[in-house]
């Protein structure tokens, strides 16, 4: 038989104590007495067919420091699991996604934001000088987007040239001009084409003359209306068109310079008569 009592304070521990059931009984009592006397609580721990003592304040602590250490792992997993998510959330996106667009890129046309007003601009020749074509040329575009139901003022600013020739006799007449029309996703936006630049010339005589009027640019502007438009995204394009003519001995041409749309969106008065048919 071993026997071991130690004072017990908050930092003491590892008394024990083995042999008969009197003896064990001694000893807790023993410990009761140190509670009483060290204004504590001491746990005891049978192991082995032995007691030993935990004083109480320490058991505490040590079953606290598990609880945290658990708590943390478990923070650890969650965030291990949550990023392993994320992860695979965006490969499955890269994987979704053509080759030519990125994630986190420009916005396609149809992620992008609601506009109130819009613009697109050139400082180059648009087209270059041509006689007659055949079909209008796309020469300004841009998208806008609309929250619900709205108007579209439509502002086409260009520069426009024309060039003439003339020779006689007899007579002899030539004639040039531009025309610009506006499209709202590929429908016509009133009110319709509009001239913006034409010239004829016209010359008589039975003497020879050669009459020409050079290629002089000047700017020409014009609003279109587009009432009633619905909630989306939309497409506004300005076109242009170089028509010529003339009969005799003649030569016509006509440009586009630099030019700028811009696009507002509003809301009209309702009911108001935009378009004045006759």
């Amino acid at each position: 038989m071993e026997t071991k009592m130690a004072s017990a304070t908050n930092d003491d521990s590892g008394a024990w104590m083995k042999g008969s059931v009197d003896e064990r009984f001694g000893f807790w009592r023993g410990c009761v007495k140190a509670e009483e006397r060290e204004g504590m609580r001491i746990m005891l721990k049978f192991h082995q067919d032995q007691f030993s003592t935990i004083p109480l304040n320490k058991a505490k602590r040590v079953l606290r420091k598990k609880e945290q250490m658990k708590a943390q792992n478990s923070k650890m997993v969650g965030g291990i699991v949550a990023m392993g998510v994320g992860i695979g959330g965006i490969l499955a996106l890269n994987l979704a996604l053509p080759p030519s667009v990125g994630v986190g890129h420009a916005q396609g046309v149809a992620q992008q934001p609601s506009a109130k007003v819009t613009a697109k601009t050139s400082n180059v020749t648009l087209i270059g000088p041509t006689s007659t074509q055949s079909d209008y040329v796309t020469v300004l575009c841009n998208n806008i987007k609309t929250a619900n139901m709205k108007d579209l003022f439509i502002t086409a600013a260009l520069e426009v040239g024309l060039f003439t020739r003339t020779v006689v006799p007899p007579e002899a007449e030539a004639r040039a001009g531009v025309h610009v029309r506006v499209l709202l996703d590929g429908q016509e936006v009133e009110p319709g084409v509009v001239i913006y630049g034409r010239r004829i010339q016209t010359l008589r005589s039975d003497e020879t003359i050669e009459l020409s009027l050079g290629q002089s640019l000047e700017a020409a502007s014009f609003s279109f209306v587009a009432v009633d438009v619905s909630q989306g995204v939309h497409q506004i394009c300005v076109q242009a068109r170089v028509e010529t003519g003339g009969s005799g001995t003649f030569s016509a041409e006509g440009a586009v310079g630099k030019g700028t749309m811009t696009v507002e969106s509003v809301r009209l008065i309702k009911g108001e008569d935009v378009v004045n048919v006759d």
